[in-house]
């Protein structure tokens, strides 16, 4: 479905205007800056974009074009502010990963339960990688690879969710043979030719809707653990920030920043109060683990 802009008659006369004035040159070389070409823009992205930037000013309205605000473009990103939290997102699961990997269990359980977090460690960092390249430029590869990788950061959390919190012994081998399958199918369904847009968002507020609430079944099972309230603080925090979705208003900030962008902020300070939380119930599982152990005798 297009948005009113998109079925404006001004914003189409503007479109026919800028791609016969600033493409002249179509499809051969045209007048781009050496940052537009090493982010990618070809003349006809540069020619849209500017049409959007022209009707928007022109019409002083809040319009969508192609389901995206008219953001100010810097240094050839697209939507520099998503960009550079997505950035912040990165770098806060890079430390938690550099956290988990200096834990050093005594008990196989722990290795276990460390190399799961690893997993998820990398698995975020690979989402948020494609969060940059999506919102620096928005094109089919990188859609897509955005798209991919929250889903796989979501199947891989839930995963985990499901190992700790429900205590079956061959619930590990059966949830990661369903994830998998899952992941493929809605992979698969994503290379189509065409998104299936909400049945993408479906997908992603189930998961996490789910791995929410086990980790708060989990927090208010064992709420005589100290630091099973960072796990319920967590969840209740990210909840609320993710409510940020729901709204959406045209950009502030020199016209760079919007909802979505203010979500992705939003989760930048609640990383760190996660990690604290997987890396005290790992230790904490390690330690139940190595007390079950029989004593050697002397």
């Amino acid at each position: 479905m297009q948005c009113v802009a998109d079925r404006s008659a001004h914003f189409h006369a503007g479109h026919f205007t800028f791609t016969r004035d600033h493409v002249a040159t179509w499809p051969g070389t045209c007048s781009l800056s050496p940052i537009l070409r090493i982010t990618q823009w070809d003349c006809g992205d540069d020619c849209q974009y500017l049409c959007t930037r022209a009707h928007a000013a022109a019409t002083n309205a809040e319009h969508q074009y192609h389901g995206k605000w008219a953001f100010r473009r810097l240094f050839g990103l697209q939507e520099p502010a998503s960009v550079l939290f997505s950035l912040l997102n990165g770098w806060q699961h890079f430390r938690g990963l550099r956290r988990v990997s200096h834990l050093r269990p005594w008990t196989p359980a722990g290795t276990k339960g460390r190399t799961w977090v690893l997993v998820y460690a990398v698995a975020s960092l690979h989402l948020w990688l494609w969060s940059v390249l999506f919102h620096a430029r928005d094109t089919r590869v990188t859609e897509r690879g955005d798209y991919a990788g929250a889903a796989l950061a979501g199947v891989v959390a839930l995963q985990w969710a499901l190992a700790r919190v429900v205590h079956f012994p061959p619930l590990p081998a059966i949830i990661l043979t369903l994830a998998a399958f899952i992941y493929h199918v809605h992979v698969h369904l994503l290379s189509g030719p065409r998104i299936d847009y909400a049945g993408n968002m479906l997908f992603n507020i189930g998961v996490v809707i789910v791995h929410h609430l086990l980790w708060a079944v989990w927090a208010v099972r064992h709420r005589h653990r100290p630091y099973a309230r960072d796990a319920l603080l967590f969840v209740v925090l990210f909840l609320t920030a993710s409510l940020l979705e729901v709204g959406d208003f045209a950009p502030v900030c020199w016209e760079t920043v919007d909802t979505h962008a203010l979500w992705h902020l939003a989760t930048v300070p609640l990383i760190p109060l996660w990690y604290r939380f997987l890396v005290a119930d790992l230790r904490a599982m390690d330690d139940e683990a190595r007390s079950a152990l029989p004593v050697r005798a002397k």
